[in-house]
């Protein structure tokens, strides 16, 4: 006889995702790993018996999130420079992708900031995303000068996506550089050095 409907788990995919949200709030503006499972049902209205239910422990939850954002974070860097034709294209979505991880602060900061270094796991799941952006950078770049795909395009893909990250690192935690320069002036270096990784390749070709 079929098992029946009402003994088996319900599955509950908002709870799940307000147990996820509840921690970035708390990754947000702690060290990960400083955040409690206490603290995050605490913050989700939830029990522990929920947060068990869902996942086996904080570390699972912050790998979730992670693989979210990564997926988030590299689909919006493969749309915008597949559409790149130059080199002012290739600049222009450096911007976007500033501006767009701007505009997801605290889900940024997280993933940027307050979780590098949380686990291997974690840290092979921004590997992978640095990884596809840089490929997706390197052919922007490609059709931008008319070069050939090859180690120094994907070099300087590379290079073009470690310049984002690090500006991201500096402007979601304010860090000192930033402070400094103030918001507008900080932008305009990141363009200056994102502007010289193109401008090498003009040269060389």
């Amino acid at each position: 006889m079929p098992e029946s409907k009402a003994r088996r788990p319900a599955h509950r995919p908002s709870r799940r995702f307000q147990l996820i949200e509840a921690a970035v709030e708390l990754f947000a503006v702690k060290p990960v790993d400083l955040v409690t499972i206490a603290e995050i049902v605490r913050q989700a209205g939830m029990t522990p018996a929920a947060f068990y239910y869902h996942f086996p422990s904080r570390e699972d939850l912050l790998q979730e999130f992670v693989t979210q954002f990564a997926e988030d974070w590299t689909h919006q860097a493969e749309r915008l420079w597949s559409d790149a034709q130059s080199a002012d294209d290739v600049l222009a979505v450096v911007q976007r992708l500033l501006d767009w991880a701007n505009e997801h602060r605290m889900k940024a900061s997280v993933y940027f900031v307050n979780s590098r270094g949380a686990s291997v796991a974690v840290e092979e799941i921004r590997q992978n995303a640095t990884s596809r952006t840089s490929a997706a950078a390197a052919a922007a770049i490609c059709r931008a000068t008319g070069r050939e795909p090859g180690a120094s395009t994907s070099l300087e893909g590379l290079s073009l996506v470690t310049v984002i990250e690090s500006a991201l690192r500096a402007e979601l935690s304010l860090d000192a550089a930033y402070r400094t320069l103030g918001p507008q002036h900080f932008r305009d270096e990141v363009h200056e050095q994102c502007a010289r990784v193109i401008n090498v390749l003009y040269r060389v070709a």
